[in-house]
Order: C-alpha cells, then structure tokens, then sequence
C-alpha cells in the first residue's frame, strides 16, 4: 500500500474531504472575516515599513497578527507584533533563532524589520495549518493523517530540540504548518 511521506500526501484525501487548496482557501477567507482587528489598523497606518506590502489578513495569536504580502518582493506571512519595551529584547532573541534554523521541519525565516511599535516578522508563507483543516473539515484526522503529521513534527522538534537547543512552547495544532512542498513549519 501507498504510504504517505510528507504531511501533505495525505490531507485531505479526495473520497472524504474538499481538495486542500480549496479548502484552505475557504478557511483563509473565513479567517478574514473573523480576525479583523480595528485597533491594529490605526497602528498599522504609520508602522508599516516600505519593505513590507500587506495582501490578506490570514491569521491572529495572542502575540500579534498574520497578513500574507511581501517583505523585499519576497512572498511571505507577515507577523505584525505591537511592541512595548519589554518585549523588545524577547522579539529579537525569537527573530534570531529562527534566522538560524534551516530545516525544512521548521518554518522558513525570510526576513524581519521594526518601525515605530511594531516588529514585523516574515516566514516562509504555507498553505494554512492543521487546525484550519480540522475546524474546514469538521472531521477527526484518519490514523495515517496523525501518523504523517506526527512524523513531521517530531522531525521539526528534533531539529530545534537537538541541534538548535530550542524548546518549542507552543505545539498545537494552529503551529503545526502546512506546505504546498510536503515539509513542515
């Protein structure tokens, strides 16, 4: 039997859920509706750098928000971070970690850039994330889904865990990220 080699040979299989793209898609569009946040608007306005253009809001965490654009013309998720003086010394111990990491397991870095009381991160920019093909389907994952996904989150923890010496404080599966490529983030 056919068995699945990255996170993406799996989701979603064709007889029981909505193409991955499409289904994405949907929840991307979803995430539009429900994650507009007035406030940062007015932030955003005068702490916009000239290397970053904005296309579609596609995410919030409890740290900041995630708009897909560019950053130097490059393709990328935007993390927007208000920042206060005490979380400046913590973004830039995060932005240089990951700047260091290489793995195909863990999120591309691309570039990061601060203006007025905003930091902006740029990621390599992925289909969406597990979560989002959880709450699109409505539907548990299938025992090789999780075995796949599991494999690939493993594979991401042993990188930073034994060569980065980083610990991940956060595995969910709103962080487990999914490429078009089949590799992870």
């Amino acid at each position: 039997p056919h068995r699945p080699t990255s996170p993406t040979d799996s989701l979603p299989t064709a007889d029981r859920r909505p193409k991955q793209g499409e289904a994405l898609q949907r929840a991307f569009e979803q995430l539009v509706l429900v994650a507009s946040v007035p406030e940062m608007s007015l932030v955003l306005a005068d702490d916009l750098p000239a290397s970053i253009t904005l296309h579609e809001l596609i995410g919030r965490g409890s740290y900041g928000i995630v708009w897909s654009g560019t950053y130097n013309g490059n393709r990328s998720a935007l993390k927007a971070v208000p920042t206060d003086d005490g979380m400046e010394e913590e973004l830039r111990r995060e932005v240089a970690m990951l700047a260091s990491c290489n793995s195909e397991w863990v999120v591309g870095f691309v570039g990061s850039a601060v203006k007025g009381h905003t930091h902006w991160i740029a990621t390599e920019l992925c289909s969406g994330s597990v979560a989002d093909v959880l709450r699109l389907t409505g539907q548990p994952l299938l025992a090789e889904e999780i075995a796949v996904i599991a494999s690939a989150v493993a594979r991401g923890l042993a990188y930073l865990h034994g060569e980065r010496q980083v610990l991940h404080r956060d595995v969910k599966a709103g962080n487990v990220l999914i490429t078009a490529e089949g590799g992870g983030g």
